[in-house]
């Protein structure tokens, strides 16, 4: 593969995978955990669903890292192998400004998101096979599975 064909090709990748990645998470939480919340307990068989019988939490996990894979190559090629004198220019400046907040938004999905996400899944799952709302007497008192976001998210005048 030609090294234009690469950098086309990662480009596409990185383009793509960059926004299905933030428009999911955008619409999760400005859109559905909002109507989620309002349409309780019927909103929550729908999250239910998403967790448990479908592949999001496979196919958002490969669009970020396909996001951030790609970017990193990118970044190498078009910087000449991370050159500081290239990334003191503005462009460098732009892109590895860029680069942080994807880094930022990466991290966080996997080790704060992604982690939730995973527990919520395995309860849907629980949930699913019981046919109903798990004994109280064996629900985790934990506070981990509460939440971290705050609750307004869902509510922003996003229209």
């Amino acid at each position: 593969m030609s090294v234009d064909l690469l950098k086309l090709v990662l480009r596409v990748v990185h383009i793509f995978s960059g926004t299905f990645w933030v428009g999911s998470t955008l619409f999760l939480t400005w859109f559905l955990g909002g109507a989620v919340k309002a349409t309780a307990p019927e909103g929550g068989k729908v999250m239910q669903h998403i967790l448990a019988r479908t592949r999001f939490l496979l196919v958002i996990s490969a669009a970020s890292s396909l996001t951030f894979l790609s970017g990193l190559v990118l970044y190498d090629q078009v910087s000449g192998g991370f050159q500081v004198a290239w990334i003191r220019t503005p462009a460098g400046i732009a892109l590895t400004l860029g680069a942080a907040f994807g880094l930022l938004g990466f991290l966080h999905g996997f080790l704060t998101v992604g982690r939730a996400n995973l527990r919520a899944a395995a309860i849907a799952k629980q949930l699913l096979a019981a046919g109903g709302p798990p004994d109280p007497t064996k629900r985790p008192s934990s506070p981990s599975f509460r939440p971290r976001w705050p609750s307004t998210a869902a509510s922003w005048p996003i229209s």
